[in-house]
């Protein structure tokens, strides 16, 4: 295949796939939680028969291609949404949530109480703290709370890495 046809066509397939997350970012601009993805691009050199390559054949035969995507853990805007069970995380950390399939984690801090007394996330998965599901004690509205300090700003308690 002619090189510059190949280029081209790698070139084209590579834009297409940073558009793709491009507007993945822009559908999710809205949800909480949500963390931007970043595209990262590579070089190859493309191989030639000989596995030799003279410098003419070196920069003809270099292509970009997308090597991957990988989150931007940056600290977006917080906002106060008069829901006392809405959390927020700073840095690159995750709430745990216990859902059908198994343990899974989120950035999603919208959490609501169940008729049970659960702290659970929008679709009805419990929040888990040290010691599993987290119960809130007393009515809505009457939650005990445990903050640790940051730099004086209030910041919930780390529970694991991850």
């Amino acid at each position: 295949m002619d090189s510059g046809y190949y280029a081209a066509c790698t070139g084209l397939r590579t834009q297409t796939q940073a558009l793709d997350v491009i507007a993945n970012n822009l559908a999710n601009l809205g949800s909480a939680g949500y963390r931007a993805q970043q595209t990262q691009f590579q070089s190859i050199l493309a191989a030639s028969h000989s596995g030799l390559l003279d410098p003419l054949n070196r920069a003809v035969n270099n292509f970009n291609v997308l090597g991957g995507t990988r989150l931007d853990f940056s600290n977006g805007n917080l906002q106060t949404t008069g829901n006392a069970l809405d959390l927020a995380l700073e840095g690159s950390g995750f709430f745990a949530v216990l859902s059908r399939a198994g343990i899974r984690y989120t950035r999603n801090g919208s959490f609501q109480q169940s008729s049970n007394g659960k702290l659970v996330a929008a679709q009805g998965d419990a929040v888990l703290g040290e010691q599993g599901p987290i119960a809130l004690p007393g009515g809505r509205g009457q939650h005990q709370r445990r903050w640790h300090s940051l730099g004086g700003r209030r910041a919930g308690r780390k529970t694991q890495d991850c």
